[in-house]
Parts: C-alpha cells; sequence; structure tokens
C-alpha cells in the first residue's frame, strides 16, 4: 500500500460472509493516473467475549 493510493475513493465488497469470519476486498485508486487500482484483501475473525478482529498478516495484504 503506497503512499499514492486514495483511500478516500476506495471501495469495498464483501467476498466472503462466515458466522466468525469475513473476508472484505478494497480496491483502492492511485492518485496518478498511470498508475494502477491497488486491490487489498483484509479478513476478519470473531473473537468470543472481544469482538472482531483482523485476521491478516500485514505481509499478505494484497
Amino acid at each position: 500500500m503506497g503512499l499514492l493510493s486514495d483511500w478516500e475513493r476506495a471501495t469495498v465488497k464483501l467476498k466472503a460472509d462466515e458466522a466468525n469470519g469475513k473476508t472484505f476486498e478494497f480496491t483502492v485508486p492511485s492518485v496518478e493516473e498511470s498508475m494502477d487500482d491497488e486491490t487489498v484483501i483484509i479478513e476478519y475473525k470473531y473473537v468470543p467475549k472481544k469482538g472482531w478482529r483482523v485476521a491478516s498478516k500485514p505481509g499478505t495484504l494484497k
């Protein structure tokens, strides 16, 4: 995720919806028209008595 990503204009899609986990796909446009949009997949897991937590490791955000 570079500094040229425009997160204010990002869109999100729910890719998987299970009882204890959800996966979202974020499409983040670049502020530079010559660069491609960036796709980021983030997984969340539900931890009983604690709530939702990010389950993706930083190195796997693509």
